[in-house]
């Protein structure tokens, strides 16, 4: 309603009258807090072009660049995003491997020193050097979960002028955002203390809107963990708190994303393919590319083959991933492999699954997606799982031994990354290894150690599975 009562505004103002800039700010925050991205970015510009000052201009492209990023459109916002960053005196790399050499040279420089800062209110401090801030956390929030280097190059920038200018509320989602890529990259140690720092800021700030992303932040970071249990509480408390103040669309799609990637590890498809339903249909609505693939991707697609259509399911995936820069390989890339090639298992397909994550492992390197632990269990776990397949496939025997060598080596890799769901994923390999090669009793004490494992990481669904597969060996004893 209040979009329209703007647009009705200015279909009365002249083009030219000094006031248009400011109904078309207006109306583009309206549609901002609607989660209608593109279409607030669009209103942005037109509002950017007749700015009465550098600074108006700037200010509008930023919100149009963050709008077009969290909505999936990716090409177009990046390209504002750059000019926006180089005006602040910020840079952006233009090669993943730039990135990569910056962050090490970033992260080398702060292990020299601490995360500790004199914190100042916001009216003790520069206008300009508050926008600075702005812009570079808004740009490497809505990054990191597309291109992870080049969004963790611009996080490593926020952390660094969110600890120097010193405002509180921006300093503690920085150090929390950082604590989320730390805990990505498996450092959980250093995860945790960041983001105990800035909990405690959060805590004495008292400021809902801050302890809702702090929130947010920690589920994630506990989803990374695996430590599903507690980030489902964190996360849907998140989104409880974003809920009362509305008008944050694109945290609550990321939340509700980890949340539903909880669920299903959890093994609650039901309550995952309702509420990847409705968020589907909502993001569609909006025209939010961003939200609507999220939920289609990764391990949340686990809950659309639980209805028996992987042609559909497939379908979809393919759609909206057509939408997405086809020269480019992003974190939405890498899960939609990761989707498509648990389809072509469930039908039965392990040649195409192993030619689709051949590919997404090859394309997840070279995009540095690998450098995030949890996307390394997840595709050598499910690499493993596609050669047990092969080698069930391979009637002829010619090549059994390879593949079952091949699911042991991707099984050990796992378990030397020790996360314990990933571990007892492991486990559920070997136990495969091991019925295959003839070692019934060694493969049943794994599916023991499997199912126990996997209890204590809440994944009661694979548990089940683990215990029935385990009753039926030693009933046929």
């Amino acid at each position: 309603r209040a979009a329209r009562l703007y647009k009705t505004c200015l279909s009365r103002i002249p083009a030219q009258s000094p006031h248009r800039p400011k109904f078309l700010t207006k109306l583009g925050d309206t549609l901002s807090l609607a989660g209608m991205g593109v279409d607030a970015a669009s209103v942005y510009l037109e509002a950017a072009e007749l700015a009465a000052t550098e600074q108006e201009e700037l200010e509008l492209q930023r919100r149009a660049s963050l709008q077009l990023l969290r909505s999936g459109q990716f090409s177009q916002g990046l390209a504002l995003a750059k000019g926006v960053m180089k005006a602040y005196g910020l840079t952006l790399p233009s090669s993943r491997s730039r990135s990569a050499l910056s962050i090490g040279f970033s992260e080398f420089k702060r292990s020299l020193l601490n995360t500790r800062f004199r914190e100042r209110p916001s009216k003790a401090i520069a206008d300009e050097d508050l926008r600075r801030v702005d812009t570079c956390f808004s740009i490497a929030a809505a990054l990191v979960l597309v291109d992870h280097i080049r969004g963790a190059y611009c996080q490593s920038q926020c952390l660094e002028l969110s600890l120097r200018t010193g405002e509180p509320a921006r300093a503690a989602v920085a150090l929390a955002v950082s604590g989320s890529l730390a805990a990505s990259g498996g450092a959980i140690e250093r995860s945790a203390r960041l983001l105990k720092q800035a909990e405690s800021i959060g805590m004495r700030l008292n400021d809902q809107r801050t302890n809702s992303m702090l929130s947010g932040l920690r589920g994630a970071i506990e989803y990374m963990a695996g430590s599903w249990q507690k980030a489902r509480h964190s996360l849907e408390r998140a989104l409880e708190l974003g809920e009362r103040l509305g008008g944050m669309s694109w945290e609550r799609n990321t939340a509700s994303f980890f949340l539903t990637g909880t669920l299903a590890w959890m093994g609650q498809l039901r309550r995952v393919r309702a509420a990847a339903t409705m968020m589907i249909e909502e993001s569609e609505e909006r025209g939010d590319l961003y939200a609507s693939t999220l939920f289609r991707i990764g391990m949340p697609a686990v809950a659309w083959l639980a209805t028996d259509d992987p042609e559909e399911l497939g379908r979809s995936i393919h759609e909206d991933a057509a939408r997405w820069q086809p020269n480019q390989y992003y974190v939405q890339h890498f899960l939609r492999d990761l989707a498509l090639a648990n389809i072509k298992l469930y039908q039965g397909l392990p040649e195409e699954a192993s030619s689709i994550l051949e590919r997404a492992y090859a394309e997840g390197r070279r995009a540095f997606i690998l450098h995030s632990q949890f996307g390394r269990i997840e595709i050598l776990t499910q690499r493993a799982r596609t050669c047990l397949a092969l080698a069930d496939h391979d009637h002829a025997g010619q090549a059994v031994s390879k593949w079952i060598k091949l699911a042991r080596k991707d099984a050990v890799a796992t378990l030397r990354l020790n996360r314990p769901w990933g571990s007892a994923l492991a486990q559920l390999v070997l136990a495969a290894v091991e019925f295959r090669q003839g070692r019934v009793e060694a493969g049943v004490a794994q599916l023991e150690a499997a199912s126990s494992q996997l209890m204590a990481s809440h994944m009661t669904l694979f548990a089940a599975a683990a215990d029935y597969t385990r009753g039926r060996l030693l009933d046929r004893k």
